[in-house]
């Protein structure tokens, strides 16, 4: 009988179904999540003012900020360790208890911290970003849980239980919007909140059906040797995550400073078009990443790598020509005539999901080697090129210019990643620990794949 973990052999009738249901429920799951905040999102830009619609961008992507430190500290090491070590049954429960445990009390400073930022933003005149950065503080940890269960579905084996969450999430946030709009109660604030609402239902659902309670007990295992594991891999891909977070989410909090909120308003207007790509290419790397953890043969290794880089590729491509070739009349239908001088944002924008879904396979590959001080260094070339390249043509070009910023910063991680993935292994890659990788080395042959 095989293993639950090993793969199917390649070319089977088994291999293809399993990875063809397994994508299947992985990419309908982030769709679904997608489609809800794209909703959401389309509803603002187009119903509320551009001010006001850049104050939800502004306050969201100070969440994103956040969830710099909760990815950090929760979701890749989770990935990395729960796949690769824990497996499945009692072992996995209770590791899954640890990470809930500490999720809850990182929620509570959260709170407190988004709490006191409204606080500061109402007390130097800033009404409309403060209230909205009330219903972030309330929205954003059950926002962070729904990102940690469905991450769990993955490692579990079961997309469909995440797909499910996801469809509930879409209904509640969708529903929700429109009623709020029909009476006249559509605002920043409310779609934070309702977003919350949202993520809450989904995270309970998800709980019930993978068997885990919302508050677990302490766990038998012993976790200190855990809590210095995840923070090592904070100290690297935390680090990353923020020069990550420079090198393209900063820009939206830089912006009003040449153009006012309106012109963050229209960076995410014109983003919305490729959002749902990127964040589907997100999902089915965090498919594949447990999968290549417990990969044992060199062909099932190399195999996952060159179809998820082909599929990337091509998916990029569609994108890329169908936004540039239309990018006019889907300004126009969307959002009206309201943002339809940002229309040619998406000549740029377009060759996104392209260079990003590159740079999320190679950054597996670095990641499960356990090279995460690789991703570190990698990270903080791109960001620098970012923030050199923005700054520089920001005042000048508004939008524009930031946009370049991140292609360019994307070339530049992409082939630093690649140069330092092709190079041996030292010890003291994997942020300190001395140790050569938190699983085996892979082969050289899937390295060749990916540079074709």
């Amino acid at each position: 009988m095989r293993d639950a973990t090993e793969l199917p052999e390649e070319g089977s009738t088994n291999a293809f179904s399993y990875w063809t249901t397994r994508g299947f429920w992985a990419i309908a799951d982030q769709a679904l999540f997608a489609v809800s905040n794209l909703i959401i999102n389309i509803l603002l830009a187009r119903w509320l003012s551009p001010r006001e619609y850049g104050a939800f961008v502004t306050a969201y992507v100070v969440l994103l900020l956040v969830s710099v430190a909760h990815g950090g500290l929760f979701l890749e090491p989770m990935i990395v360790i729960g796949s690769s070590r824990f497996g499945q049954g009692r072992k996995w429960a209770d590791y899954l208890a640890f990470v809930l445990r500490f999720q809850w009390a990182f929620a509570a400073v959260t709170t407190v911290a988004l709490l006191i930022v409204a606080g500061l933003t109402y007390l130097f005149g800033g009404a409309l970003l403060g209230s909205t950065f009330v219903g972030l503080a309330f929205a954003g940890p059950f926002i962070f849980l729904s990102w940690l269960v469905r991450r769990a579905c993955y490692i579990e084996g079961k997309p469909a239980t995440a797909a499910f969450g996801g469809a509930l999430y879409l209904l509640i946030a969708g529903a929700g919007a429109m009623l709020l709009y029909r009476f006249d109660g559509l605002t920043s604030m409310r779609a934070q909140l309702l977003m919350g609402v949202a993520a809450v239902t989904a995270s309970a659902v998800i709980l019930t059906k993978l068997g885990h309670p919302w508050f677990p007990r302490a766990p038998s295992i012993d976790t200190r040797p855990l809590v210095r594991e995840h923070w090592d891999f904070f100290r690297w891909t935390g680090g990353a995550g923020l020069l990550s977070f420079s090198q393209g989410m900063a820009f939206y909090l830089v912006l009003p400073w040449f153009g006012g909120l309106e012109a963050s308003a229209a960076l995410r207007a014109m983003t919305n078009f490729v959002m749902p790509l990127l964040q589907s290419d997100s999902a089915l790397v965090v498919l594949i990443t447990p999968e290549l953890a417990r990969a044992q043969r060199a062909h099932e290794f190399s195999r996952i790598v060159r179809w998820s880089t082909r599929l990337f590729a091509l998916e990029g491509v569609i994108c890329w020509v169908v936004v540039a070739v239309f990018r006019h009349d889907l300004v126009a239908f969307v959002y009206g005539d309201r943002y339809i001088a940002y229309a040619n944002l998406l000549l740029l924008l377009g060759a996104l999901p392209l260079l990003a879904s590159r740079a999320n396979v190679v950054g597996a590959l670095l990641r499960l080697q356990g090279r995460v001080r690789n991703v570190f260094w990698s990270s903080a070339a791109s960001a620098c090129t970012a923030l050199v390249l923005g700054f520089a043509t920001m005042p000048k070009f508004g939008a524009y210019g930031a946009v370049l910023a991140m292609l360019v910063a994307d070339v530049v991680r992409i082939t630093v990643m690649t140069r330092l993935l092709v190079k041996p292994s030292v010890a003291g890659d994997n942020g300190g620990r001395g140790e050569a990788s938190l699983v085996p080395p892979p082969p050289p042959t899937p390295v060749l794949e990916l540079r074709r």
